[in-house]
């Protein structure tokens, strides 16, 4: 897939997500909804994170720092950071609506979410030597 085609395809899977976030927002009743109505919140608001991180990494990392020759390289890091950093902001929103949120449990989350980055770094270290 080529770069312009993948940029127009993540913003519009992006707007997509946001549209079916605010949908949920505003008309869906969480206490008629059950448990199918917060899945798909959380869902849609993890694809909507995911999708905004993912765009604005690619717009730091390619056209403010001018790294043209090795984009593809660059969405691809852009969307690991965006799903990792998504993860975390999605389950501490869980876990603080539930009352569970401490200062620990999201001082793991950042270990876990450092350890999954570096062990990426490592092997994409290893597959250019």
């Amino acid at each position: 897939m080529k770069y312009g085609s993948f940029i127009a395809l993540m913003v519009a899977a992006t707007l997509a997500s946001l549209l079916g976030w605010l949908y949920i927002l505003f008309n869906v009743d969480p206490g008629e909804a059950g448990i199918v109505g917060f899945a798909l919140f959380y869902l849609t608001l993890f694809a909507a994170c995911v999708g905004l991180l993912t765009l604005a990494g690619v717009t730091v990392r390619v056209h403010i720092r001018k790294r043209h020759a090795t984009a593809f390289r660059e969405v691809r890091v852009a969307f690991r950071h965006g799903v990792l950093l998504s993860f975390v902001a999605i389950l501490s929103l869980a876990l603080s609506a539930n009352g569970l949120l401490n200062f620990w449990w999201f001082l793991g989350f950042v270990i876990v979410i450092g350890g999954l980055e570096y062990a990426a770094l490592l092997v994409q270290e290893s597959r250019r030597s």
